[in-house]
């Protein structure tokens, strides 16, 4: 691949990123819908709501609809630095 397919894959590459970063953000801003949806993944013992409890824990259910995005976007992080340091002179 010469420097020109480089730099456009480089470029093409960190558009995509901002998309992914960007419902990245979306997810994080609706974390409490999203948590309301498909459930808490914390529970205590003494809870100040009564969702927070044991019997509603769920696990990383909620976790889950962020995690991929946020993997998406790390494995995105490796392809640019990879691009840029072949990119480098």
């Amino acid at each position: 691949m010469n420097r020109d397919e480089l730099s456009r894959q480089l470029e093409a590459l960190v558009r995509d990123r901002q998309k992914v970063f960007d419902e990245l953000i979306h997810l994080s801003a609706s974390i409490h819908e999203i948590r309301r949806f498909v459930g808490n993944p914390f529970c205590y013992s003494d809870p100040d709501h009564p969702d927070e409890g044991a019997a509603n824990y769920t696990r990383g259910s909620s976790h889950e609809v962020v995690l991929d995005t946020a993997l998406r976007l790390r494995r995105m992080d490796a392809e640019i630095s990879t691009l840029r340091s072949q990119l480098d002179p």
